[in-house]
C-alpha cells in the first residue's frame, strides 16, 4: 500500500501542479488577450484616423482639381478676349492709317485750292488794276 499511497500522493501533487499551471496559463492567456485587444483597438484608431485623413485629402484634391479647371477656363476666356482685342486693335490701326491718308490727301487738296484761290485773287487784282488804268486812260481822252 505504500506504493499505492505514494502514487496517489504523486497524482494529487501532479494534479495540483497541473491546476496551478493551468491557472497561471489562463491568467497569462487573459493578459495576452487583453494586450492583443488593446493593440487591435489602437490599430483600429490609427486606421480610422488614416481613413479620415484620406477622406480630407481626397476632398481637398477634388476642390483643387475644380479650382484648376476654373482657372484653366478663365485663362482660355482671357486668351480669347486678348485675341479679340488684338483683332480690334489691328482693325482700328488700319482705320487710323486710312483716316491719316485721307487727311493728308485732304490737306494736299486744300493747299492746291488755296494756291488756286491766291492765284485767282492775284489775277483779279491785276484785272482790276488794268481796269483802273484803262478807265483813267479813257478819262484822259474825254
Amino acid at each position: 500500500m505504500d506504493v499505492y499511497k505514494t502514487m496517489e500522493n504523486q497524482i494529487k501533487e501532479l494534479q495540483a501542479r497541473m491546476e496551478g499551471i493551468e491557472a497561471a496559463a489562463s491568467d497569462n492567456s487573459i493578459e495576452i488577450v487583453q494586450k492583443l485587444e488593446e493593440k487591435v483597438l489602437g490599430l483600429e484608431s490609427v486606421m480610422d484616423k488614416r481613413r479620415s485623413r484620406h477622406s480630407e485629402i481626397t476632398e481637398n484634391a477634388r476642390k483643387l482639381d475644380r479650382h484648376v479647371k476654373e482657372l484653366q477656363f478663365k485663362v482660355e476666356e482671357d486668351r480669347k478676349n486678348y485675341d479679340r482685342v488684338q483683332d480690334l486693335v489691328a482693325q482700328l490701326q488700319e482705320k487710323v492709317k486710312t483716316y491719316k491718308k485721307q487727311s493728308e490727301e485732304t490737306e494736299e487738296i486744300a493747299a492746291l485750292n488755296l494756291d488756286k484761290l491766291r492765284k485767282a485773287q492775284q489775277e483779279l487784282e491785276d484785272v482790276e488794276e488794268r481796269c483802273v488804268i484803262a478807265e483813267n486812260t479813257i478819262a484822259k481822252f474825254n
